[in-house]
């Protein structure tokens, strides 16, 4: 629920999208109009059968009847009834028959033999003109299609209705298919969005942890150097000292070489000391200023996805 809360308005908008396109391409169709008529298939009474064959009977034949409307020979028919017909099809056989079953739509009842038969087009009258030719061909030409048996009549039962607004299509269907859609996608995109946020912060978590890890090691080297080094360097004056003491107390020494300062040494030894100590550690840090600056490019470079994350957090605020 609350990825919802947060994404509402990417939601809304990825449903708004949806159904102004829905409204688009349904408004783009064509208008039509509907005419039903209702036929029913009477089987006379036969001794020889009992009512369940009977009934059985009229069934399959109503299905028959209904397959054979959309057959190249009943269109035919339909067009040579007379009636006051737009021939409107095209010329090639198998586009023609793809309208033909457009046009024409077939609804056996399955509660008794009635059969009702549906044509649609964008002019009223033509609509119904459709139906009364289906009904009359079917009335007076159908026992071509069942073997001429007279105990099988069609009769009309239902004369041809007009629908008063267009049926098809339909705009109250397709806006509800149109609504549940755009609540689908814009549920998933939010997911989807969520993921990849989610994703995104674990790894700048990870990635944060790890670079701190490094410094704080990096950190204990640095000073575990410096600490070698200083005392590297305090061993190296006492050396000094040291060599130059033995060199002044050697048996038989009757002058000090000028190039020898050991008046000073005692005096300078902490200064010495502290000068290196001062160098060894303005250059371990002038190194750590480096790593530190090449992690902090290292972190930009991946910060970036989250400044594009950012920016669409402030788009959907």
């Amino acid at each position: 629920m609350n990825i919802l809360k947060n994404n509402k308005k990417l939601i809304g908008l990825c449903t708004g999208i949806i159904i102004i396109l829905t409204i688009i391409l349904t408004l783009v169709q064509t208008f039509e109009y509907r005419a039903s008529v209702g036929l029913m298939i009477i089987q006379k009474y036969n001794q020889s059968l009992d009512p369940y064959s009977i009934a059985k009977s009229s069934e399959i034949l109503k299905k028959n009847l209904g397959s054979i409307i959309h057959t190249s020979s009943f269109f035919d028919k339909i067009m040579n009834s007379g009636f006051a017909l737009e021939n409107n099809f095209s010329s090639d056989q198998i586009k023609r028959k793809k309208q033909w079953r457009k046009k024409i739509s077939i609804n056996p009842s399955l509660e008794n033999a009635m059969l009702v038969i549906d044509a649609y087009d964008k002019n009223k009258e033509q609509a119904k003109e459709f139906t009364n030719a289906i009904a009359y061909v079917l009335a007076t030409q159908g026992h071509e299609y069942y073997g001429g048996d007279k105990n099988i009549e069609i009769k009309l039962v239902d004369y041809p209705v007009v629908s008063r607004f267009p049926v098809r299509p339909n705009i109250l269907l397709n806006l509800l298919f149109g609504l549940i859609l755009g609540l689908g996608a814009g549920i998933g995109m939010a997911v989807a969005y969520n993921a990849q946020r989610i994703t995104h912060n674990v790894e700048r978590i990870t990635q944060n942890h790890v670079s701190q890890n490094i410094e704080h090691e990096t950190r204990g080297m640095e000073r575990t150097t410096v600490a070698k080094e200083a005392w590297q360097a305090d061993n190296r004056v006492d050396k000094t000292i040291d060599s130059r003491r033995q060199i002044i107390n050697k048996p038989g020494m009757r002058a000090i070489p000028n190039n020898i300062p050991f008046v000073d040494l005692e005096t300078n030894k902490e200064k010495q000391i502290a000068d290196n100590r001062q160098q060894i550690i303005k250059q371990t840090t002038d190194n750590r200023q480096q790593k530190i600056g090449n992690s902090t490019e290292n972190m930009r470079n991946v910060a970036e996805p989250q400044e594009f994350y950012g920016s669409m957090d402030n788009l959907y605020k």
